[in-house]
C-alpha cells in the first residue's frame, strides 16, 4: 500500500552489491550452470525504467490519448575496480552473452531489497579514465516471454533472500524484499 515511510528514505543507495550469472537467451541455466559472481566493488548504481509516452491528437490538434510505448529498463553500474579481470570481461567475456542479475539495494523500510533480473545483456561501451579509475557499465534487462523462477539453492550466499525468487512473465526484474535477521 503506498503510504508516508521515512524509513524508505535513504542517504545511501545500500550494500550496492552487483552480481551476475551467465544464463540462456530465454533466461535458464547453461548446459553447464553459471555461478553467479561479484561484479567487484560499485560505487553507485542507476535504475532506469522508462516508457514512452505516445501522443494521439484529434482532428482539432487537442490531445485525445495518451499511450503507453515501447519500455526500456536497465541500471548503470559504476565499478571502483578497474582490474584486469573487470577490464578483460568486459573487453571480451560479456559480448553476445545474456545474464541474470542481481542488485543489492540495501536496507528499506526494515527489511533488505534485493532486484533480480532474469534476462540482461552488459552493453561493452564505456569511457574508462585513468584519473579516477572508474568505469560506468550499463546492464539492460530484456523481457521474459514466460516465468522465471530463480531457485533458492542457486542464490549466492551473499544474497539476502534465501527463498525462491519468481519474475512474472513479460516483466523485466522483480523486487524481493527480506526481513532482517
Amino acid at each position: 500500500m503506498l503510504q508516508y515511510d521515512a524509513d524508505a528514505i535513504s542517504n545511501y543507495g545500500g550494500e550496492n552489491g552487483v552480481y551476475i550469472k551467465q544464463v540462456n537467451a530465454d533466461g535458464s541455466d547453461l548446459a553447464s550452470p553459471d555461478t553467479w559472481k561479484p561484479l567487484g566493488f560499485i560505487e553507485k548504481t542507476t535504475l532506469r525504467d522508462k516508457t514512452a509516452d505516445i501522443d494521439k491528437d484529434d482532428e482539432t490538434g487537442n490531445l485525445a490519448i495518451r499511450l503507453q510505448g515501447v519500455r526500456k529498463v536497465d541500471f548503470e553500474v559504476i565499478c571502483m575496480q578497474s582490474s584486469f579481470d573487470i577490464i578483460d570481461f568486459l573487453r571480451k567475456d560479456s559480448r553476445g552473452n545474456y545474464y541474470a542479475a542481481c542488485r543489492d539495494d540495501g536496507i528499506n523500510s526494515g527489511n533488505y531489497q534485493e532486484l533480480f533480473y532474469p534476462i540482461c545483456m552488459i552493453t561493452n561501451s564505456y569511457d574508462y579514465s585513468t584519473d579516477d579509475r572508474i568505469i560506468p557499465v550499463t546492464i539492460t534487462s530484456m523481457i521474459n516471454r514466460s516465468a522465471i523462477t530463480i531457485p533458492a539453492v542457486d542464490l549466492h550466499a551473499d544474497f539476502h533472500t534465501s527463498s525462491d525468487v519468481l519474475i512474472q512473465a513479460r516483466d523485466y526484474y522483480a523486487t524481493v524484499k527480506t526481513a532482517l535477521s
